[in-house]
């Protein structure tokens, strides 16, 4: 893209870098500017799309290169608001779930660089109860 405003390099970095040097680099850019993550790392196509989705910004796309990716967002507008998700349980709200039903499956889709930085807030993301 021609008008890019930050160049954020995390080739070489798995998942979370790629995901933490944005942040850090997207709180100090103007509102509308674009910033291109360069990355090797095949997750941060997914990762970067949620984060981009959950903070506000808008994920414009990725462009697949020989031996990279470059991943194209726009920091939010200073009206944007920050994604919010109608399912979600807290650790409390699963005890709960947990002392009163006997069976159930819980289904954690975390992947462990996840775990780590707590890029997914709470300890289930589905949870299912016969």
């Amino acid at each position: 893209m021609e008008d890019v405003t930050l160049i954020v390099n995390a080739k070489g970095l798995a998942c979370p870098m790629p995901i933490v040097r944005t942040k850090k680099a997207m709180k100090d850019i103007a509102p509308g500017s674009i910033v291109e993550v360069q990355a090797t790392d095949e997750g941060s196509t997914a990762d970067l799309r949620a984060w981009a989705r959950k903070a506000g910004h808008e994920y414009v796309k990725t462009v697949k290169h020989d031996q990279s990716l470059s991943h194209y967002l726009r920091a939010a507008t200073s009206d944007s608001n920050e994604c919010t998700f109608p399912h979600v349980i807290d650790n409390k709200g699963l005890q709960n779930v947990i002392d009163a039903y006997s069976d159930f499956v819980i289904v954690d889709v975390r992947e462990k660089g996840e775990y780590d930085i707590q890029h997914i807030p709470v300890l289930a993301q589905f949870l299912l109860v016969n």
